[in-house]
C-alpha cells in the first residue's frame, strides 16, 4: 500500500478534435493584458508538440531546475523530485510527453497518458489500491492521467501550464482527466485553485502520517469530465 501511495506522491485511445501528435500554435490575444486565470500573458506564440528525442535532456533540465528551486520540490501540485532519464525516455516512447515551445525553445512540458496506454493501466491499479477517504473508482476507458507538469522557474505565471492542459483537453475531448495534487504539508492552495478553474473537481483525499520521508502528507485526487460526451467518472463518495 505504501509503495502505491508513494508512486502517486512522486508522480505530482483515440480522440476527436485535434490529433494528439499534431503541432498547434497558440498566440495570446494581447501581450499586456492578464489572462482569466490571473497569469501574465507570455510574449510570443507557443507551440505544443510531442517531445522529440533531441529535447529529452532539455525537459530533464527543466525538471531538475524545478526540483531545486521549488518549495520542497512542488510544482503545480506534483511532487516532481529529481528526474530520471530512463523514466522520461519511457514517457517519450509511449508518446506521453508533450512540450511547449516558444521561439524554438522549450519553456515547459506535461506528462500525461490516456487509458489506452500501459502507463495508465499501472497508475489506475495503484490508485485503486490507495486508502482514499472517499471511495474512488477510476475509469479504465476514455480517461487521461496527468502525471507531471513543469515550466521553467523564470517563466512561471505566463500561461504555459494552462496552454499545455488546454491542448490535452482539445486532443482528448471525449476523455475525462485525473490529477493528483500534493496538499500537505505544503501550502499548495494555488495548484488546487488552478485545477478548479480548468474544470477539475475534488473527488477524494489520501492522508498518511509519513510518506517518502514526509510527515503529515495529504494529497487530493481531482477529476475533470470530458469536454464532449457523457461524464463517465464514478470517482465519488460511495
Amino acid at each position: 500500500m505504501a509503495g502505491r501511495a508513494q508512486m502517486l506522491a512522486q508522480s505530482g485511445g483515440g480522440s476527436h478534435g485535434v490529433a494528439p501528435d499534431e503541432a498547434i500554435a497558440y498566440a495570446p490575444a494581447s501581450r499586456q493584458n492578464a489572462t482569466p486565470c490571473g497569469c501574465r500573458r507570455i510574449l510570443g506564440s507557443m507551440q505544443i508538440v510531442h517531445c522529440p528525442l533531441s529535447s529529452v535532456q532539455e525537459c530533464l533540465a527543466i525538471a531538475r531546475d524545478v526540483a531545486l528551486t521549488s518549495d520542497r520540490s512542488v510544482e503545480q501540485g506534483f511532487l516532481l523530485g529529481m528526474p530520471e532519464e530512463a523514466a522520461y525516455l519511457r514517457f517519450l516512447h509511449a508518446q506521453a510527453l508533450w512540450v511547449c515551445q516558444q521561439q524554438e525553445r522549450i519553456v515547459g512540458f506535461v506528462i500525461a497518458y490516456p487509458s489506452s496506454s500501459s502507463l495508465y493501466a499501472g497508475m489506475a491499479r495503484a490508485l485503486a489500491q490507495i486508502a482514499w477517504e472517499e471511495r474512488v473508482v477510476v475509469e479504465t476507458e476514455r480517461s487521461v492521467y496527468i502525471d507531471k507538469v513543469a515550466t521553467r522557474p523564470n517563466q512561471r505565471r505566463q500561461g504555459i501550464a494552462r496552454t499545455l492542459y488546454e491542448h490535452l483537453f482539445t486532443a482528448f475531448a471525449e476523455h475525462g482527466f485525473w490529477a493528483g495534487i500534493a496538499e500537505q504539508p505544503f501550502a499548495n492552495t494555488g495548484s488546487a485553485a488552478f485545477h478548479v478553474r480548468l474544470g477539475f473537481r475534488r473527488v477524494s483525499t489520501f492522508r498518511a502520517d509519513e510518506l517518502a520521508g514526509i510527515t503529515g502528507y495529504a494529497s487530493g485526487l481531482y477529476f475533470r469530465a470530458a469536454s464532449h460526451g457523457p461524464d463517465r467518472t464514478r470517482g465519488q463518495a460511495a
